[in-house]
């Protein structure tokens, strides 16, 4: 049975749980929207290295000069 947000304590482990779900859930459909819309999406691989991700799902690391020009 899920429990209406009304009827949690707020800050308390279920609230914050829920809550990290409706964002982790909010963020995948903005990127989902973004790149239905046919733009690349940009982020960090696990070694910290900056990729894209093409919009037909190709994923890449930048190179430097890439990472140069966009940060220009």
């Amino acid at each position: 049975m899920m429990v209406e947000p009304q009827d949690l304590e707020y800050g308390g482990p279920e609230w914050s749980e829920q809550l990290k779900c409706a964002i982790r859930e909010a963020i995948a459909e903005a990127v989902a929207e973004h790149q239905r819309k046919g733009n690349p999406v940009y982020f960090t691989d696990d070694a910290g290295c900056l990729c894209v991700m093409m919009p037909d799902g190709h994923e890449r690391r930048l190179t430097d000069g890439e990472i140069e020009a966009l940060t220009r």
